[in-house]
């Protein structure tokens, strides 16, 4: 007994679909039921041979980008199952670059579009960067444009984002003429003290002219001198405009230089006179003298060492009090520095001065003070009195300003009546 038939009822594909890239290869698998057939053989198609292909196993080649079924059909029953095949395009990586022109000159100030080709012309990724090595000399921009700065050299560098692959363009800069358009002088006015210095400083434009020197002047140098680094000196009080002028087309900027008078210390100081003999109630005016004479401030402090016998006002007024001895100090305000006089007090007298017999008189005019020392200081005394009298008696009364002083003398017989302590 024969045994029966077993037919095929169906097939089935896996994977039912798949995405592959042109010139690779994805392989179908195909299932035949019942999987005990007898005939299990089956046969492979494709839809679009252009797109992709298959073999008689179930080998998918992907040619080119786009969709196609592939068929497994069973030879017992011409059952039939698909998989959809979509074909990508294959990635175009960049194998190279090129610039040109590879190598330029120009002049500084002037610019040069650079063109780069990459390679092959359809790779899938055509951008690329730009830089420079020497900036200072020449610049690039993303798109290739290149900026001359400034004398030298520089190599522009373009570099493929796909694959760094790279190529160079050496560009020369030449420097070009530069004209001067302009100056500035800074400080524009300021005010500088006797004797000191101010350094102007002159700015030419543009700031990489090709000649930037210059001429400084100045309008007074008996007020304010310059020199050829624009450094100002003050001289004495006053204004003085100080010009500085480019060689290269004759601009010009200036500087209102205000000299104001340097401060002047003091550095002393007398007082007149040294010392002086008062009589008690009296009163002696000391003259303090401030060095130098022009010093800013010649105000000074006036004090007494013993005021129960000389008092001192603020204007330098010597008061004598009572028999003794003071020491009066002006010290200066500024710096402190200090001079004295000794004040001597005597006793105040209440004796008249007299005489009688042949005696001789001579006056000094213009005597100030009452005091011994302002006759014996006096520059006509003794040899030149305003007048010269003989007389019999005389009698001076104490303490009476008359503005002249006297000096008496005797023969031996005269008879002088004279005060304890002798006066003017």
């Amino acid at each position: 007994m024969e045994r029966a038939a077993i037919n095929v009822t169906g097939v089935s594909v896996v994977p039912g679909t798949a995405t592959i890239v042109e010139g690779t290869t994805q392989q179908l698998s195909a299932t035949v039921s019942p999987s005990n057939a007898d005939d299990t053989s089956v046969n492979w198609s494709s839809s679009n041979t252009t797109i992709a292909t298959v073999d008689t196993n179930g080998l998918v080649t992907a040619v080119a980008e786009g969709t196609a079924t592939l068929t497994v059909t069973t030879t017992d029953g011409s059952f039939e199952a698909t998989s959809t095949i979509t074909v990508e395009r294959a990635a175009i990586n960049v194998t190279g670059v090129s610039v040109i022109p590879d190598i330029t000159t120009l002049v500084a100030g002037n610019t040069q579009q650079l063109s780069a080709t990459v390679s092959p012309s359809n790779a899938d990724n055509q951008g690329v960067n730009w830089s420079s090595n020497n900036t200072s000399v020449a610049t690039v921009n993303q798109n290739g444009f290149v900026t001359a700065v400034s004398q030298g050299s520089a190599t522009i560098t373009v570099t493929t984002i796909d694959g760094n692959f790279l190529a160079t363009s050496v560009i020369t800069v030449e420097a070009a003429s530069i004209p001067v358009t302009g100056i500035n002088i800074n400080p524009s006015s300021v005010i500088v003290v006797e004797g000191a210095t101010e350094l102007l400083i002159a700015t030419i434009l543009p700031v990489d002219a090709d000649d930037p020197s210059v001429i400084w002047l100045s309008s007074s140098t008996t007020i304010a001198t310059v020199d050829s680094n624009g450094l100002v000196t003050a001289i004495t009080e006053g204004s003085a405009t100080i010009t500085a002028a480019t060689n290269n087309g004759n601009f010009s900027a200036s500087s209102v230089i205000t000299v104001e008078p340097a401060s002047v210390a003091v550095t002393g100081i007398n007082v007149n006179p040294g010392s002086a003999t008062i009589v008690e109630g009296a009163t002696e005016l000391l003259a303090a003298t401030v060095q130098p004479a022009n010093a800013d401030d010649p105000s000074v402090i006036w004090f007494s060492s013993n005021t129960t016998s000389a008092t001192v006002d603020s204007n330098g007024l010597v008061t004598a009090i009572s028999e003794g001895s003071a020491t009066i100090t002006a010290t200066t305000n500024d710096g402190g520095f200090s001079a004295s006089t000794l004040i001597t007090v005597q006793q105040n007298n209440t004796q008249n001065c007299t005489a009688t017999g042949a005696i001789t008189m001579r006056r000094y005019d213009n005597i100030s003070g009452i005091s011994l020392g302002n006759l014996f200081n006096a520059i006509n005394f003794p040899d030149t009195p305003s007048i010269t009298l003989e007389l019999d008696s005389f009698e001076i009364p104490p303490y009476v300003a008359n503005n002249y002083g006297a000096w008496v003398s005797a023969v031996s017989y005269t008879h002088l009546t004279l005060p304890t302590t002798p006066y003017v």
